[in-house]
């Protein structure tokens, strides 16, 4: 996961009011590593606009295929829009 995707992750867990929450460290336990945000990774994700504006992924969004595409890794996601984006990595809808 990168750095920025863990900082959305974390806002959201905020604006649910969930920090104390018992299961967050559960949830955080089954990622083996945030890995940091790079500026090769920076300048992909801003390549990665006009590929992926049609879809609407946002700046985390980019972020999280800048780092697949750097580390030759697979993406899964919930959000069905990133089905229609082809940017050379593999896209797995979660549900």
């Amino acid at each position: 996961m990168s750095a920025v995707n863990f900082t959305e992750v974390w806002t959201k867990i905020y604006d649910l009011g969930l920090t104390e929450d018992p299961r967050i460290g559960s949830l955080f336990s089954l990622l083996s590593r945030s890995e940091p945000f790079t500026e090769s990774q920076a300048r992909l994700a801003a390549d990665l606009r006009t590929a992926t504006r049609h879809a609407g992924l946002s700046l985390g969004d980019r972020a999280c295929l800048a780092l697949a595409l750097t580390i030759r890794g697979e993406v899964y996601t919930a959000d069905r829009q990133w089905q229609n984006v082809n940017v050379g990595c593999d896209i797995h809808l979660i549900r």
